[in-house]
């Protein structure tokens, strides 16, 4: 999963508003950091729930993310976080197939590692 310097634009803009927060000497904002926390956490609970769906183990699993983009409708997949969570499934040793109608074309671009579907 990505690190909590990462992540996707929404996630960038809490980042950008914390970092104002402390410059401006606003302890209040650190409640930004924990909206962030939450959105990984989400993430990682996704791989957990796609491991319990399997009985455990994702290694040869085939795993279809079906939505890619950030947003729905668009080919927008910068710091996707389906795209967080298909590589962390990868690496868990799944063979994953990425469909997304309006970003596929951008997936086959930036994730390599990852196998879109053509259909």
């Amino acid at each position: 999963m990505p690190d909590s310097d990462s992540g996707d634009p929404a996630s960038q803009g809490i980042r950008a508003l914390l970092e104002r927060g402390r410059e401006l000497e606003v302890p209040e904002a650190r409640f930004l950091r924990e909206i962030d926390a939450i959105k990984l956490r989400r993430q990682r609970r996704v791989v957990a729930l796609a491991r319990e769906a399997v009985g455990g183990g994702l290694a040869g699993r085939r795993v279809a993310v079906w939505g890619a983009s950030f947003k729905p409708g668009t080919d927008d997949i910068r710091e996707s976080p389906a795209l967080a969570v298909a590589r962390e499934l990868a690496a868990a040793g799944a063979r994953v197939a990425v469909h997304d109608p309006k970003a596929l074309p951008a997936v086959r671009e930036e994730a390599r590692s990852l196998r879109p579907s053509s259909r």
